[in-house]
Parts: C-alpha cells; structure tokens; sequence
C-alpha cells in the first residue's frame, strides 16, 4: 500500500445529462492525489452517456460504463465491481464536492475502518467543529438515528477489501432504504474504527419533491418497490451489533418506516391489504416508544401519533404540510 492508497469513487448515473459534468469536474480537483472515477450510466434516456464519455477523453483517471437499466443500487454494485482502490466512495451524480471531500475522508481512514463526514444541503457550506470516534454499535445506531450520520451511501469512505471478502453488495431488490442497510451491513463486518466529522464538503442537491415521496400519491398500479422501505429495515434486524441500544434505535427506524408504509397504503387505498393491517399493529405497538425515545425524530412524533391513531388522518395531514 503506497502513502497515498488508491480511493475508488462510484457515480451511478441516471438521465443526470444537466449535473453530471459539475459532478465529475468538482472530483477532478480532489487535493487528494491518488483516485479513480467510475461513472456507471444505468441506461439514461438523455445525453447522460455521451457526456460521461466526453469526459474520459482528457483524463484516464475516470472509467465508463453502461448498463441497462436496472436501478442505483444496480448501478453502484457494478461501480464496486469494477472498482480498483484500497478504499471506495459513493458521489451521486447530481451532487458535487468541494476539492477537499476526499482528503477529509481519508485523513480519518485505515483498513477495517468507516470515515464519515458530513453533507451540504444545496450549497450551503457551514462546518460543524467536532471529530468523535465511534464503537461499531455507536455507529450503527447513528446510522439508524435521522439526527445522526444516517445511511447515506455518500460521505463515506468504505473498506473496499472488507467489503470484497465478505462479499457485501447493495440490496437490488430494496429501493427505499437500501443505503440504510448496507451501512449497517459494512458495520457488523468487524470493523474497528470509525470517526465522523463536522466538516461538509458534500453538496447534497435536495428538491422540493424527492423520487421516494411519489409514493405518497394515488397509483393505478402500486409498484411494490415503493413498499422496501419496511424490507430494508427488517432486514437490518439481521445485522445488528448485540446491544440494546443499537435494538432501540432501530425499533424507532422500523417504526417511522411503518407510518411511511401505511401512508402509502392509505395513499393508494389498499387499507385492505394484510402488511396495513400489520403495520398499524405495529405503529400502535411501537408509538409511545417512538415518542419518549432520544431516537426518533422530533418532526416525525407527531406523524406517528397521528397514524397510530388513523393513518387516513396522518395522510391528510401530511398532504395538507407538503
């Protein structure tokens, strides 16, 4: 391993033709001096794929590759399978980074470990001064804590060897979710040391209305993908560290995704179907809990309340405030 070990950086691509270029030029002008970039277009239906390939011409650090269309977890599992580097990141392609992202990643990185930062939302740049060094357990319930690190694929620095001798991929057949599960996948692998800090050199480009959230409208046909949410973090069961703590954390997860389940259920008038009856089950099992924990999120209390009570009412409520 030379002192500076190659870092692998994954960009799924997808109909991204109006941000991709930003994207790779800001991973261009990395300070860290030893990376590759692997653009992966997952059958773009605009110009995405001649872009990408434009920009392999002047620099044989980025790589290009197609597929069909098969989804971003698809896309990023074909990135870590072409991938080279000791380490691995994930930048998506309609975000960018200031020049220092990965320096900052790897200044904090060793083998068997997870370096975390944290995201810019839409350009704002304001840094946080702290640096904590988690145990696995700390951090799996800080992935599973929407006030904390979360499970967001990007401002990661991940094992890549770690990764291949345990064969970790992402979940194709989960789409909501997925990332959550594959953080705290990385994290039951032994791994050793874990920092995460303040500093935000990850512009996170959020909209006003996210891919996930179309599952709150009506649909002639329901896409059972728009139902993984709850998939994801039932399987996170199975990979969680032997911790109460780590245990409650992810009650509050499992939780809040039930509501956003139940709402889409609600939302496509499937109160009928047995995973509704289940889930509000579940939320009225589970609601109190939520809303005493340091766990759940304090935006969402009053959502699982609601739907505790009627996901009909939670559902208006939630159209009404968005």
């Amino acid at each position: 391993m030379t002192q500076y070990p190659l870092i692998s950086v994954v960009v799924p691509v997808y109909n991204a033709a109006k941000t991709i270029e930003k994207c790779v030029l800001s991973i261009k002008k990395q300070t860290y001096p030893n990376f590759e970039v692997i653009l992966v277009d997952d059958g773009s239906r605009d110009q995405s794929l001649d872009i990408c390939q434009k920009l392999v011409l002047p620099d044989k650090r980025i790589k290009v590759f197609h597929q069909e269309n098969s989804g971003v977890s698809a896309a990023r599992n074909h990135g870590i399978q072409e991938a080279k580097g000791d380490y691995i990141c994930f930048i998506d392609s309609d975000d960018w980074v200031d020049k220092d992202y990965l320096e900052i990643l790897f200044t904090h990185m060793s083998p068997k470990a997870l370096s975390v930062c944290q995201i810019s939302i839409n350009d704002q740049r304001i840094d946080d001064d702290f640096l904590v060094k988690l145990s696995p357990a700390q951090a799996q319930i800080s992935v599973l804590d929407c006030n904390g690190m979360q499970g967001f694929p990007f401002a990661k620095l991940f094992d890549l060897h770690l990764m291949q001798k345990n064969h970790l991929k992402f979940n194709e057949k989960i789409t909501i979710c997925e990332d959550v599960l594959f953080c705290i996948q990385y994290l039951s692998l032994g791994v050793s040391d874990i920092t995460y800090v303040g500093k935000k050199p990850y512009h996170y480009i959020k909209t006003s209305q996210g891919a996930t959230n179309s599952r709150f409208i009506f649909h002639n046909k329901l896409d059972s993908r728009s139902l993984s949410e709850i998939e994801a973090i039932r399987e996170c069961y199975k990979y969680l560290l032997p911790n109460s703590d780590v245990h409650e954390a992810c009650i509050c997860r499992y939780t809040k995704a039930a509501v956003n389940t139940l709402r889409t259920l609600e939302a496509n008038r499937l109160q009928s179907d047995d995973l509704y009856k289940a889930l509000l089950c579940d939320v009225r099992k589970h609601y109190f809990e939520y809303v005493k924990s340091p766990y759940g999120v304090r935006s969402s209390k009053v959502s699982v309340v609601l739907s505790a009570i009627s996901p009909k009412i939670e559902l208006e409520v939630w159209r009404m405030l968005n």
